[in-house]
Protein backbone atom coordinates (compact mmCIF):
# COMPACT_ATOMS: atom_id res chain seq x y z
CA UNK A 1 0.00 0.00 0.00
CA UNK A 2 1.42 3.38 -1.03
CA UNK A 3 1.01 6.50 1.11
CA UNK A 4 0.68 10.00 -0.36
CA UNK A 5 0.65 13.18 1.72
CA UNK A 6 -1.95 15.87 1.20
CA UNK A 7 0.78 18.06 -0.31
CA UNK A 8 1.21 15.51 -3.11
CA UNK A 9 -2.47 15.55 -4.00
CA UNK A 10 -2.93 18.09 -6.78
CA UNK A 11 -5.88 19.18 -8.87
CA UNK A 12 -6.22 17.22 -12.16
CA UNK A 13 -4.19 14.34 -10.76
CA UNK A 14 -5.67 10.87 -10.26
CA UNK A 15 -4.84 7.56 -8.60
CA UNK A 16 -4.32 4.50 -10.80
CA UNK A 17 -6.15 2.38 -8.17
CA UNK A 18 -8.88 3.12 -5.61
CA UNK A 19 -7.73 5.38 -2.76
CA UNK A 20 -8.56 5.29 0.95
CA UNK A 21 -8.26 7.53 4.01
CA UNK A 22 -8.31 6.97 7.77
CA UNK A 23 -9.07 3.31 8.59
CA UNK A 24 -9.59 2.11 5.03
CA UNK A 25 -12.46 4.53 4.39
CA UNK A 26 -13.06 4.64 0.62
CA UNK A 27 -12.16 8.06 -0.75
CA UNK A 28 -11.90 8.15 -4.56
CA UNK A 29 -12.25 5.53 -7.31
CA UNK A 30 -9.33 4.91 -9.61
CA UNK A 31 -8.77 7.27 -12.55
CA UNK A 32 -11.21 9.89 -11.22
CA UNK A 33 -9.66 13.36 -11.56
CA UNK A 34 -8.95 15.09 -8.24
CA UNK A 35 -10.42 18.57 -7.98
CA UNK A 36 -10.24 21.44 -5.51
CA UNK A 37 -13.32 20.18 -3.68
CA UNK A 38 -11.59 16.92 -2.78
CA UNK A 39 -8.50 18.80 -1.59
CA UNK A 40 -10.74 21.10 0.46
CA UNK A 41 -12.37 18.08 2.12
CA UNK A 42 -9.03 16.54 3.02
CA UNK A 43 -7.94 19.77 4.64
CA UNK A 44 -11.25 20.22 6.45
CA UNK A 45 -11.06 16.69 7.87
CA UNK A 46 -7.38 17.12 8.82
CA UNK A 47 -6.40 14.16 6.66
CA UNK A 48 -2.63 13.99 6.33
CA UNK A 49 -2.23 11.08 3.92
CA UNK A 50 -4.07 8.92 1.38
CA UNK A 51 -3.47 5.22 0.82
CA UNK A 52 -3.66 3.37 -2.50
CA UNK A 53 -2.32 0.25 -4.18
CA UNK A 54 -1.61 2.35 -7.24
CA UNK A 55 0.29 5.48 -8.19
CA UNK A 56 -0.66 9.13 -8.41
CA UNK A 57 -0.06 11.05 -11.62
CA UNK A 58 -1.39 13.91 -13.74
CA UNK A 59 -4.23 12.94 -16.05
CA UNK A 60 -2.78 15.34 -18.62
CA UNK A 61 0.00 12.80 -19.19
CA UNK A 62 -2.37 10.24 -20.64
CA UNK A 63 -5.17 11.81 -22.64
CA UNK A 64 -7.87 9.54 -23.96
CA UNK A 65 -8.29 9.62 -27.74
CA UNK A 66 -10.36 7.78 -30.31
CA UNK A 67 -8.97 7.19 -33.78
CA UNK A 68 -11.02 8.08 -36.81
CA UNK A 69 -11.42 4.95 -38.96
CA UNK A 70 -10.91 7.06 -42.11
CA UNK A 71 -7.78 8.85 -40.94
CA UNK A 72 -4.49 8.11 -39.27
CA UNK A 73 -4.83 11.23 -37.15
CA UNK A 74 -6.54 10.78 -33.79
CA UNK A 75 -9.84 12.53 -33.16
CA UNK A 76 -9.89 13.74 -29.59
CA UNK A 77 -13.31 13.07 -28.10
CA UNK A 78 -12.55 13.29 -24.40
CA UNK A 79 -10.43 16.07 -22.99
CA UNK A 80 -10.43 18.60 -20.17
CA UNK A 81 -13.68 20.51 -19.53
CA UNK A 82 -11.95 23.81 -20.39
CA UNK A 83 -11.02 22.57 -23.89
CA UNK A 84 -12.91 24.56 -26.54
CA UNK A 85 -13.36 21.51 -28.79
CA UNK A 86 -15.08 19.66 -25.98
CA UNK A 87 -17.33 22.65 -25.34
CA UNK A 88 -18.24 22.63 -29.05
CA UNK A 89 -19.10 18.93 -28.71
CA UNK A 90 -21.24 19.72 -25.65
CA UNK A 91 -23.07 22.49 -27.51
CA UNK A 92 -23.73 20.11 -30.40
CA UNK A 93 -25.08 17.46 -28.03
CA UNK A 94 -27.39 19.89 -26.25
CA UNK A 95 -28.64 21.46 -29.49
CA UNK A 96 -29.57 18.04 -30.83
CA UNK A 97 -31.57 17.23 -27.71
CA UNK A 98 -33.94 20.18 -27.81
CA UNK A 99 -37.56 19.07 -28.12
CA UNK A 100 -38.85 19.50 -31.65
CA UNK A 101 -41.91 21.67 -32.44
CA UNK A 102 -44.27 18.71 -32.74
CA UNK A 103 -43.72 18.02 -29.05
CA UNK A 104 -44.67 21.54 -27.97
CA UNK A 105 -48.17 20.45 -26.98
CA UNK A 106 -48.35 21.91 -23.49
CA UNK A 107 -50.59 24.91 -22.90
CA UNK A 108 -48.57 28.10 -22.39
CA UNK A 109 -50.64 28.85 -19.30
CA UNK A 110 -49.41 25.60 -17.76
CA UNK A 111 -45.79 26.43 -18.52
CA UNK A 112 -46.16 29.93 -17.10
CA UNK A 113 -47.70 28.52 -13.94
CA UNK A 114 -44.84 26.10 -13.58
CA UNK A 115 -42.18 28.80 -13.69
CA UNK A 116 -43.02 29.61 -10.06
CA UNK A 117 -44.57 26.32 -9.04
CA UNK A 118 -41.67 25.10 -6.94
CA UNK A 119 -41.11 28.00 -4.56
CA UNK A 120 -42.86 26.44 -1.56
CA UNK A 121 -45.00 23.50 -0.50
CA UNK A 122 -48.33 25.22 -1.24
CA UNK A 123 -47.22 26.17 -4.75
CA UNK A 124 -45.89 22.66 -5.34
CA UNK A 125 -49.22 21.09 -4.38
CA UNK A 126 -51.03 23.62 -6.54
CA UNK A 127 -48.83 22.59 -9.48
CA UNK A 128 -49.82 18.95 -9.06
CA UNK A 129 -53.50 19.91 -9.20
CA UNK A 130 -52.91 21.96 -12.35
CA UNK A 131 -51.20 19.08 -14.10
CA UNK A 132 -53.87 16.61 -13.02
CA UNK A 133 -56.84 18.72 -14.07
CA UNK A 134 -55.79 21.01 -16.92
CA UNK A 135 -53.61 18.96 -19.23
CA UNK A 136 -55.64 17.05 -21.79
CA UNK A 137 -53.70 13.80 -21.60
CA UNK A 138 -51.00 12.22 -19.49
CA UNK A 139 -48.63 12.18 -22.45
CA UNK A 140 -48.49 15.97 -22.29
CA UNK A 141 -47.41 15.78 -18.65
CA UNK A 142 -44.74 13.29 -19.71
CA UNK A 143 -43.48 15.62 -22.42
CA UNK A 144 -43.35 18.45 -19.92
CA UNK A 145 -41.19 16.30 -17.64
CA UNK A 146 -38.82 15.59 -20.52
CA UNK A 147 -38.57 19.26 -21.40
CA UNK A 148 -37.85 20.25 -17.79
CA UNK A 149 -35.21 17.51 -17.56
CA UNK A 150 -33.52 18.92 -20.66
CA UNK A 151 -33.48 22.39 -19.05
CA UNK A 152 -32.08 21.15 -15.74
CA UNK A 153 -29.39 19.01 -17.36
CA UNK A 154 -28.42 21.73 -19.84
CA UNK A 155 -27.99 24.30 -17.08
CA UNK A 156 -26.04 21.85 -14.91
CA UNK A 157 -23.78 20.91 -17.82
CA UNK A 158 -23.00 24.37 -19.15
CA UNK A 159 -23.22 26.48 -15.99
CA UNK A 160 -22.02 23.75 -13.62
CA UNK A 161 -24.62 24.62 -11.04
CA UNK A 162 -27.96 23.19 -10.05
CA UNK A 163 -30.89 24.48 -8.01
CA UNK A 164 -31.14 21.55 -5.62
CA UNK A 165 -34.47 22.52 -4.12
CA UNK A 166 -36.09 22.94 -7.53
CA UNK A 167 -34.71 19.60 -8.70
CA UNK A 168 -35.92 17.81 -5.59
CA UNK A 169 -39.41 19.30 -5.93
CA UNK A 170 -39.49 18.42 -9.63
CA UNK A 171 -38.48 14.80 -8.97
CA UNK A 172 -40.99 14.59 -6.12
CA UNK A 173 -43.72 15.71 -8.51
CA UNK A 174 -42.75 13.05 -11.07
CA UNK A 175 -43.11 10.45 -8.34
CA UNK A 176 -46.39 11.75 -6.93
CA UNK A 177 -48.08 12.15 -10.30
CA UNK A 178 -46.82 8.85 -11.72
CA UNK A 179 -48.03 7.09 -8.55
CA UNK A 180 -51.52 8.37 -9.36
CA UNK A 181 -51.18 7.45 -13.04
CA UNK A 182 -48.94 4.37 -12.93
CA UNK A 183 -50.55 2.56 -15.85
CA UNK A 184 -50.38 5.64 -18.08
CA UNK A 185 -46.73 6.17 -17.14
CA UNK A 186 -45.71 2.56 -17.80
CA UNK A 187 -47.54 2.65 -21.13
CA UNK A 188 -45.10 5.30 -22.38
CA UNK A 189 -41.96 3.34 -21.46
CA UNK A 190 -39.68 2.69 -24.41
CA UNK A 191 -41.55 5.07 -26.72
CA UNK A 192 -39.55 7.29 -29.05
CA UNK A 193 -39.86 11.06 -28.75
CA UNK A 194 -38.68 12.61 -32.02
CA UNK A 195 -35.95 15.18 -31.65
CA UNK A 196 -35.08 14.11 -28.10
CA UNK A 197 -31.93 12.28 -27.07
CA UNK A 198 -33.01 8.98 -25.50
CA UNK A 199 -31.18 9.87 -22.27
CA UNK A 200 -33.99 12.25 -21.25
CA UNK A 201 -37.10 10.03 -21.49
CA UNK A 202 -35.03 7.17 -20.11
CA UNK A 203 -34.21 9.35 -17.10
CA UNK A 204 -37.93 9.79 -16.39
CA UNK A 205 -38.57 6.06 -16.81
CA UNK A 206 -35.83 5.03 -14.41
CA UNK A 207 -37.00 7.50 -11.75
CA UNK A 208 -40.52 6.05 -11.93
CA UNK A 209 -39.35 2.43 -11.80
CA UNK A 210 -36.84 3.04 -9.01
CA UNK A 211 -39.57 4.61 -6.91
CA UNK A 212 -41.87 1.64 -7.51
CA UNK A 213 -39.12 -0.66 -6.26
CA UNK A 214 -38.45 1.63 -3.27
CA UNK A 215 -42.12 1.38 -2.34
CA UNK A 216 -42.04 -2.42 -2.64
CA UNK A 217 -38.93 -2.63 -0.47
CA UNK A 218 -40.46 -0.20 2.04
CA UNK A 219 -37.46 2.11 2.06
CA UNK A 220 -37.43 4.99 4.52
CA UNK A 221 -38.44 8.47 3.26
CA UNK A 222 -34.79 9.59 3.33
CA UNK A 223 -33.57 6.51 1.44
CA UNK A 224 -36.40 6.92 -1.10
CA UNK A 225 -35.52 10.59 -1.62
CA UNK A 226 -31.82 9.79 -2.07
CA UNK A 227 -32.68 7.02 -4.53
CA UNK A 228 -34.91 9.34 -6.58
CA UNK A 229 -32.25 12.04 -6.89
CA UNK A 230 -29.50 9.51 -7.60
CA UNK A 231 -31.64 7.91 -10.32
CA UNK A 232 -32.48 11.26 -11.88
CA UNK A 233 -28.79 12.09 -12.32
CA UNK A 234 -27.38 8.60 -12.86
CA UNK A 235 -26.80 8.99 -16.63
CA UNK A 236 -26.00 12.71 -16.58
CA UNK A 237 -22.43 11.97 -17.63
CA UNK A 238 -23.75 10.68 -20.97
CA UNK A 239 -24.18 14.30 -22.06
CA UNK A 240 -20.40 14.64 -22.18
CA UNK A 241 -20.09 11.67 -24.55
CA UNK A 242 -19.97 12.53 -28.29
CA UNK A 243 -23.22 11.96 -30.18
CA UNK A 244 -21.24 10.04 -32.81
CA UNK A 245 -20.61 7.34 -30.22
CA UNK A 246 -24.04 7.39 -28.55
CA UNK A 247 -25.73 6.82 -31.90
CA UNK A 248 -23.17 4.51 -33.48
CA UNK A 249 -24.83 1.47 -35.03
CA UNK A 250 -21.65 -0.57 -35.53
CA UNK A 251 -19.83 -2.41 -32.79
CA UNK A 252 -17.80 -0.09 -30.57
CA UNK A 253 -14.03 -0.42 -30.49
CA UNK A 254 -12.40 -1.04 -27.08
CA UNK A 255 -11.28 2.61 -26.94
CA UNK A 256 -14.74 3.88 -27.86
CA UNK A 257 -16.23 1.64 -25.18
CA UNK A 258 -13.84 3.17 -22.66
CA UNK A 259 -15.03 6.64 -23.65
CA UNK A 260 -18.69 5.69 -23.13
CA UNK A 261 -17.93 3.96 -19.84
CA UNK A 262 -16.38 7.19 -18.61
CA UNK A 263 -19.89 8.63 -18.21
CA UNK A 264 -19.99 7.04 -14.76
CA UNK A 265 -17.01 8.97 -13.37
CA UNK A 266 -18.01 12.14 -15.24
CA UNK A 267 -21.46 12.11 -13.65
CA UNK A 268 -19.98 11.38 -10.22
CA UNK A 269 -17.55 14.29 -10.53
CA UNK A 270 -20.29 16.74 -11.50
CA UNK A 271 -22.51 15.66 -8.61
CA UNK A 272 -19.73 15.84 -6.04
CA UNK A 273 -18.63 19.23 -7.36
CA UNK A 274 -22.24 20.38 -6.89
CA UNK A 275 -21.95 19.20 -3.25
CA UNK A 276 -24.37 16.30 -3.63
CA UNK A 277 -23.71 13.58 -1.07
CA UNK A 278 -21.54 10.57 -1.88
CA UNK A 279 -24.57 8.28 -1.49
CA UNK A 280 -26.48 10.20 -4.21
CA UNK A 281 -23.41 10.45 -6.43
CA UNK A 282 -22.85 6.70 -6.07
CA UNK A 283 -25.78 6.15 -8.42
CA UNK A 284 -23.84 7.74 -11.27
CA UNK A 285 -20.54 6.12 -10.34
CA UNK A 286 -21.59 2.57 -9.55
CA UNK A 287 -24.68 1.71 -11.61
CA UNK A 288 -22.60 -0.38 -14.02
CA UNK A 289 -20.83 -2.37 -11.33
CA UNK A 290 -21.78 -6.07 -11.27
CA UNK A 291 -22.64 -8.60 -8.60
CA UNK A 292 -19.72 -10.77 -9.77
CA UNK A 293 -17.27 -7.90 -9.45
CA UNK A 294 -16.66 -7.58 -13.20
CA UNK A 295 -18.41 -4.26 -13.75
CA UNK A 296 -17.02 -0.80 -14.36
CA UNK A 297 -15.49 1.61 -13.55
CA UNK A 298 -13.90 -0.08 -10.51
CA UNK A 299 -14.84 -3.80 -10.63
CA UNK A 300 -16.27 -3.54 -7.12
CA UNK A 301 -17.55 -6.49 -5.13
CA UNK A 302 -21.23 -6.27 -4.07
CA UNK A 303 -20.41 -5.26 -0.49
CA UNK A 304 -18.79 -2.07 -1.79
CA UNK A 305 -21.68 -1.09 -4.06
CA UNK A 306 -24.51 0.96 -2.57
CA UNK A 307 -28.07 -0.38 -2.57
CA UNK A 308 -28.99 2.73 -4.53
CA UNK A 309 -26.61 1.79 -7.33
CA UNK A 310 -27.86 -1.82 -7.32
CA UNK A 311 -31.45 -0.66 -7.84
CA UNK A 312 -30.45 1.81 -10.56
CA UNK A 313 -28.44 -0.94 -12.28
CA UNK A 314 -31.59 -3.02 -12.74
CA UNK A 315 -34.00 -0.26 -13.81
CA UNK A 316 -31.39 1.30 -16.12
CA UNK A 317 -30.73 -2.03 -17.85
CA UNK A 318 -34.45 -2.67 -18.33
CA UNK A 319 -35.27 0.80 -19.66
CA UNK A 320 -32.23 0.83 -21.96
CA UNK A 321 -33.15 -2.52 -23.50
CA UNK A 322 -36.77 -1.61 -24.32
CA UNK A 323 -36.05 1.91 -25.55
CA UNK A 324 -36.20 3.12 -29.11
CA UNK A 325 -32.82 4.43 -30.23
CA UNK A 326 -31.42 5.66 -33.56
CA UNK A 327 -29.21 2.59 -33.90
CA UNK A 328 -31.92 0.07 -32.92
CA UNK A 329 -34.41 -0.87 -35.63
CA UNK A 330 -36.58 -2.98 -33.33
CA UNK A 331 -36.43 -2.56 -29.55
CA UNK A 332 -36.67 -5.82 -27.63
CA UNK A 333 -40.03 -6.91 -26.29
CA UNK A 334 -40.25 -6.35 -22.54
CA UNK A 335 -40.79 -10.08 -21.87
CA UNK A 336 -37.56 -10.95 -23.69
CA UNK A 337 -35.72 -8.23 -21.79
CA UNK A 338 -36.95 -9.50 -18.43
CA UNK A 339 -35.95 -13.05 -19.29
CA UNK A 340 -32.46 -11.91 -20.22
CA UNK A 341 -32.14 -9.86 -17.02
CA UNK A 342 -33.25 -12.84 -14.96
CA UNK A 343 -30.66 -15.03 -16.66
CA UNK A 344 -28.02 -12.61 -15.38
CA UNK A 345 -29.42 -12.42 -11.87
CA UNK A 346 -26.75 -13.29 -9.33
CA UNK A 347 -23.90 -12.52 -11.72
CA UNK A 348 -24.70 -9.06 -13.09
CA UNK A 349 -27.79 -7.92 -11.20
CA UNK A 350 -29.12 -8.34 -7.67
CA UNK A 351 -31.70 -11.15 -7.89
CA UNK A 352 -33.97 -9.75 -5.17
CA UNK A 353 -34.24 -6.41 -6.99
CA UNK A 354 -35.07 -8.21 -10.24
CA UNK A 355 -37.88 -10.04 -8.45
CA UNK A 356 -39.25 -6.75 -7.14
CA UNK A 357 -39.20 -5.32 -10.66
CA UNK A 358 -41.12 -8.25 -12.13
CA UNK A 359 -43.53 -8.28 -9.21
CA UNK A 360 -44.58 -4.75 -10.16
CA UNK A 361 -44.57 -4.79 -13.95
CA UNK A 362 -45.09 -8.54 -14.64
CA UNK A 363 -43.52 -10.52 -17.46
CA UNK A 364 -45.89 -8.74 -19.81
CA UNK A 365 -45.59 -5.03 -18.90
CA UNK A 366 -48.33 -2.54 -19.57
CA UNK A 367 -48.52 -1.74 -23.27
CA UNK A 368 -47.28 -5.20 -24.33
CA UNK A 369 -49.07 -6.83 -27.26
CA UNK A 370 -49.83 -10.48 -26.52
CA UNK A 371 -51.56 -13.46 -28.14
CA UNK A 372 -54.13 -15.26 -26.00
CA UNK A 373 -54.72 -19.00 -25.90
CA UNK A 374 -57.94 -18.50 -27.90
CA UNK A 375 -55.83 -16.88 -30.68
CA UNK A 376 -57.13 -13.38 -30.00
CA UNK A 377 -54.64 -10.52 -29.79
CA UNK A 378 -54.74 -8.27 -26.72
CA UNK A 379 -52.90 -5.42 -25.06
CA UNK A 380 -51.79 -5.47 -21.41
CA UNK A 381 -53.43 -2.61 -19.51
CA UNK A 382 -52.64 -3.48 -15.90
CA UNK A 383 -50.80 -5.75 -13.49
CA UNK A 384 -52.34 -8.36 -11.21
CA UNK A 385 -51.18 -10.53 -8.32
CA UNK A 386 -49.60 -13.00 -10.79
CA UNK A 387 -46.51 -12.06 -12.83
CA UNK A 388 -47.59 -14.19 -15.82
CA UNK A 389 -51.26 -13.20 -15.71
CA UNK A 390 -51.77 -9.44 -16.14
CA UNK A 391 -54.97 -7.56 -16.88
CA UNK A 392 -55.54 -7.37 -20.64
CA UNK A 393 -57.85 -5.71 -23.13
CA UNK A 394 -58.87 -7.78 -26.17
CA UNK A 395 -58.30 -6.02 -29.50
CA UNK A 396 -59.70 -8.69 -31.84
CA UNK A 397 -62.69 -7.86 -34.04
CA UNK A 398 -65.96 -8.86 -32.42
CA UNK A 399 -64.41 -8.92 -28.93
CA UNK A 400 -62.70 -5.58 -29.04
CA UNK A 401 -62.74 -3.79 -25.69
CA UNK A 402 -63.30 -6.81 -23.45
CA UNK A 403 -61.19 -6.48 -20.29
CA UNK A 404 -59.97 -9.64 -18.57
CA UNK A 405 -57.99 -10.13 -15.37
CA UNK A 406 -56.10 -13.29 -16.32
CA UNK A 407 -55.22 -14.01 -12.67
CA UNK A 408 -58.92 -14.74 -12.11
CA UNK A 409 -59.35 -17.00 -15.14
CA UNK A 410 -58.19 -20.58 -15.65
CA UNK A 411 -59.69 -21.02 -19.12
CA UNK A 412 -57.55 -18.45 -20.90
CA UNK A 413 -53.89 -17.46 -20.77
CA UNK A 414 -51.13 -15.74 -22.72
CA UNK A 415 -49.41 -18.09 -25.14
CA UNK A 416 -46.94 -15.64 -26.63
CA UNK A 417 -46.02 -12.21 -27.88
CA UNK A 418 -48.23 -10.73 -30.59
CA UNK A 419 -46.75 -8.74 -33.45
CA UNK A 420 -49.26 -6.76 -35.48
Amino acid sequence: MNNYTINQVKENFSFSEDSFILDNLFFLPKNLPINDYHIELLSKWNISDIKTEGKISSILMDKLVVKDDNSKDPMKFFKEAEDSKLNDEIDKTINETEISPDLELIDKSILEENQTAYTNEDDKNKNIQILDSSVKSFIEIYKYWIKETVKIFKNFLLEKNVDKERVKNFVDDIIKISNKNRNNALLLFGKKFEGVLYVFPQTIETVILANIIADTRKLSPLATSNLALATFFHDFGMLKIPMSLLEKADKLTPTEMTVIQSHTTIGYKYLRDAKYSAIIASGALQHHERVDGKGYPSRLTPDRVTDIAKIISVVDAYCAAISSKPFKENPQHAKVVLQELLSKGGSVYDSSILRDLIKNISFYPIGSMVMLSDNNPAIVIGTSKAAMKPIIKVIAEGKEGEIIDLSERNDIFIKGVYKA
